[in-house]
């Protein structure tokens, strides 16, 4: 649920760095990836360009 409300919430590069840390403390890649997509798909201005959603796209490639 948390990852839903974010990302209707974030607006800044700095949002997008502050939340990748509670992602990556999700083990699980597929729960993850969930996010990845759904912040893709919402805001991929800010998406595109942040180096925290590049380094878990090249660490995650395989499942996506």
């Amino acid at each position: 649920m948390m990852m839903f409300e974010a990302v209707d919430n974030i607006e800044t590069q700095d949002d997008l760095n502050e939340y990748m840390q509670f992602v990556n403390r999700i083990k699980n890649a597929e729960i993850q990836s969930i996010f990845f997509t759904m912040i893709m798909h919402t805001r991929p201005k800010i998406a595109r360009y942040n180096q925290a959603i590049t380094t878990w796209a090249t660490n995650n490639h395989k499942i996506m």
